[in-house]
């Protein structure tokens, strides 16, 4: 059975997600990243804060894992008006 991860955006700037994966500690799992949060990012980063930029990059980076662990890494929900 898979398990399905969404994770929120605070999750994302620590890096937490991206070290489990990393690391094996996380198996059958699927990440499912809410748009909202990529949205989120994206506008903190907009406005020139930090916190956006380590935020994208850390999801670059989870892609990267993800590709090479071969676990399926998606980006789906509506986004914010």
């Amino acid at each position: 059975m898979i398990t399905k991860i969404v994770p929120d955006t605070s999750i994302v700037i620590h890096g937490n997600l991206s070290k489990m994966v990393e690391k094996g500690e996380l198996k059958d799992i699927e990440i499912v990243v809410p748009l909202a949060v990529l949205d989120e990012l994206q506008a903190q980063a907009s406005k020139g804060r930090e916190i956006g930029f380590i935020g994208l990059e850390e999801l670059k980076r989870l892609r990267e894992i993800c590709k090479e662990k071969k676990i399926k890494i998606r980006f789906t929900g509506d986004r914010p008006t």
